[in-house]
């Protein structure tokens, strides 16, 4: 089952790279990407929520959801899962540093889906 999951891994990264690359899209996927780093989207919201005596609560429970998210995902399941990135298993040229953590779960996926709940 994982070797069927690492070739449709495969499939789909190389035909994103071979499809879709070009220079408007090289140019603004990073900063895109860089938007989700440290659920930086989801921690603005948050800030945002606290500031309002209404929304203090949300706010709060956001904060306090990123955290156990981020702690959870990084420190807990990212280790246990040791899932490799794609680019330390083929040398891919990539538009962003080379990221240190494991892939799965991601990041990203997670904090977004802490804010969207």
């Amino acid at each position: 089952m994982a070797e069927l999951i690492q070739t449709a891994d495969w499939a789909v990264l190389h035909w994103i790279r071979d499809t879709l690359r070009c220079g408007f899209l090289d140019f603004l996927m990073p900063k895109l990407t860089a938007l989700g780093n440290v659920g930086a989207v989801w921690l603005l919201a948050a800030l945002l929520l606290l500031c309002s005596r209404h929304y203090r609560r949300y706010g709060a429970i956001l904060l306090g959801a990123l955290a156990a998210g981020a702690l959870l995902g990084n420190l807990c399941l990212k280790p246990l899962v040791a899932r490799a990135r794609p680019c330390w298993l083929e040398g891919a040229a990539l538009l962003i540093g080379i990221p240190a953590d494991y892939s799965f779960p991601s990041g990203h996926t997670l904090a977004s889906v802490i804010g969207a709940v």
